[in-house]
């Protein structure tokens, strides 16, 4: 007999107890089936084996969906992985199958050939024969290069969803079955079946199609849209503007019959059947008349494009022989209104004619903006017809007049002791209005005359000072003649220290040379000279100094004291001239040093 508490425990929980045990029993089982690795292999086995022969049966569909994703992603792989073995493993066998056939067809092929050859007489055999012991190649062979002749059999329409044969025309008066006994209906249903495989089987990104099918000694030349597709059936080898006349035939087939086409069945109208055979029989002929052309139509308008050509060919030498000219007689001209011009000796000026603009281009230096306004007037007066690009630069000008400056300054002087004066004036009459009526008109009678004093003493002032200083202006001193001189001339080199107008830099340096000998002794010339950026910077250098003291040395000749020269090199410091117009930097210029007072 059991315990009391059992007792209670047994009575209190009997229904969980009894769940309790079925649990029990069940994870036994359970572990006895997966309780280790073999034990859940033998269980899973089973069911898995059971669970996809049922599903095969059942679920077909779904299974293949499922599994064919992985199982052909397997296959791939593994092909990958495996090709190099696959490849030794096979080609022992292949390479020896292919080998084997390929030389005994093409053996059997010659002796065909050959044999046929030597059962008739024809120019080309004897042609090929002598070629045959010239070269040492079959016969056969040679024959076989060349090219048969095109040909045109037969076109296939079809329509694309069904596979249908919608209707197919020949050369042959009777198109239904050829000479071998095909079916066309089996030929359109395979021929789409292949194409169908071929774009799903090998199609790019870009969607591409078959375009091409051969066999034998024929071939197939496709064109496609959504729902037809055109076969031509060809022999020989096809020239070269075969396929777009068939393109062509393919689109206007397109444009007439599109709607037929799309919606074909074989439940059409006789008479719209009729239309379409008529028209597709038409434009099959039009196509074999094309072929006896080679192709060549629309030769007029091929003509007449290369007489256009030709045309253009030939009057562009004539018009840029003519542009030519009338660049070199514009250029003529203004090199005549530049000599002209006695201002511009000796300075560097490049005229050059540019026909894109139809501008005449002027680049350089000038002495003064009043001799570049001499230049613009004169060329606008020779040429009035062109537009003139002047892009020339000055140098140093003259400062504003010195005349007008001195009176300006004197007047304001003399003014400024006025304006004093009469502030003191006024200052006294103010302080003597305190005083009587009669001293105050004495005082102011006394006021009256020291003004009248004090304005003709600053006229008379006024007067001989202008007078003095008119007179100095118009009898410059030799150092303010020296000075504009230095301001308005620069010599200008091509290369090393060569002058580019020698004669005219002579007459210059003498200029100069008697200048110099006018002024105080204690009055210095800097002679600077100048190279472009190119070179290094050593030789430019060197090259700058060289050039002043070649001008230096021939100003010693011409009796300049040395010590009243200075050369200095300054290499490319100063640039006054880029692009085409650097050729100007390489100069040489001169400065006043310690001027006298």
């Amino acid at each position: 007999m059991r315990p009391p508490e059992e007792e209670l425990k047994h009575l209190l929980l009997a229904p969980e107890l009894a769940l309790l045990k079925r649990i029990q029993r069940r994870c036994d089982a359970l572990q006895l089936r997966v309780g280790d690795d073999p034990a859940l292999k033998d269980s899973v086995r089973g069911v898995i084996v059971e669970v996809l022969r049922e599903s095969g049966v059942q679920e077909h569909d779904r299974l293949s969906a499922a599994l064919a994703p992985l199982i052909v992603s397997s296959m791939r792989q593994e092909i990958r992985n495996s090709r190099d073995m696959m490849v030794d493993a096979l080609y022992p066998i292949t390479g020896q199958l292919v080998k084997a056939a390929v030389r005994n067809a093409f053996n059997e092929l010659l002796e065909t050939i050959n044999t046929k050859l030597d059962e008739g007489f024809s120019v080309d055999r004897w042609r090929a024969k002598i070629q045959s012991k010239i070269t040492g190649t079959s016969e056969a062979e040679i024959l076989l290069r060349r090219n048969p002749p095109f040909d045109i059999e037969e076109i296939y329409v079809i329509h694309r969803p069904t596979g249908l044969l919608i209707e197919r025309v020949g050369a042959a008066e009777d198109t239904e079955d050829d000479e071998s006994g095909v079916d066309s209906e089996l030929v359109s249903g395979l021929l789409t079946a292949i194409m169908d495989f071929t774009r799903d089987a090998f199609s790019d990104e870009k969607g591409g199609e078959l375009r091409t099918l051969t066999f034998g000694e024929s071939q197939l030349f496709l064109r496609t849209s959504a729902n037809t597709i055109l076969a031509a059936k060809t022999t020989g080898t096809p020239p070269p503007r075969f396929e777009t006349a068939l393109q062509r035939v393919f689109l206007s087939i397109l444009e007439r019959w599109n709607d037929f086409l799309a919606s074909f069945d074989d439940d059409v109208k006789d008479d719209q059947k009729a239309s379409f055979v008529d028209d597709l029989d038409d434009r099959f002929r039009d196509l074999l008349r094309a072929r006896r052309k080679n192709f060549r139509g629309g030769a007029l308008r091929a003509y007449a494009v290369i007489a256009v050509v030709f045309l253009l060919i030939a009057a562009w030498p004539a018009w840029a022989t003519y542009q030519y000219y009338r660049g070199q007689a514009i250029e003529g001209n203004a090199q005549q209104v530049v000599e002209s011009q006695t201002a511009l000796a000796g300075y560097p000026i490049d005229i050059r004619y540019d026909g894109d603009t139809e501008a005449l281009v002027v680049s350089g230096l000038l002495p003064s903006t009043a001799a570049k306004e001499a230049l613009a007037a004169g060329l606008a007066e020779r040429l009035p017809g062109i537009k003139n690009d002047l892009r020339l630069a000055t140098l140093n000008q003259i400062r504003k007049d010195d005349i007008t400056d001195s009176l300006g300054v004197i007047l304001n002087t003399e003014l400024a002791k006025l304006k004093t004066s009469l502030r003191q004036s006024m200052t006294e009459l103010e302080t003597q209005t305190k005083a009587s009526d009669a001293a105050l008109a004495q005082q102011i009678s006394k006021s009256v005359a020291g003004l009248d004093a004090k304005f003709n003493t600053f006229e008379k002032s006024v007067s001989q000072r202008i007078e003095n200083r008119i007179a100095t202006a118009l009898v410059p001193s030799p150092s303010k003649v020296l000075t504009d001189w230095v301001q308005t001339n620069t010599l200008f080199l091509r290369d090393e220290t060569q002058f580019r107008n020698p004669n005219w830099a002579k007459a210059l340096l003498r200029e100069l040379a008697a200048l110099i000998k006018s002024t105080p002794d204690d009055l210095r010339i800097r002679v600077v000279g100048y190279t472009d950026n190119t070179g290094s910077e050593s030789l430019n250098a060197r090259l700058s100094m060289e050039r002043a003291q070649t001008v230096a040395g021939m100003l010693t000749e011409l009796g300049v004291p040395e010590d009243r020269l200075i050369t200095v090199g300054r290499s490319s410091e100063k640039s006054i001239g880029s692009g085409a117009n650097a050729t100007y930097n390489r100069r040489v210029e001169f400065e006043i040093v310690n001027l006298p007072e």
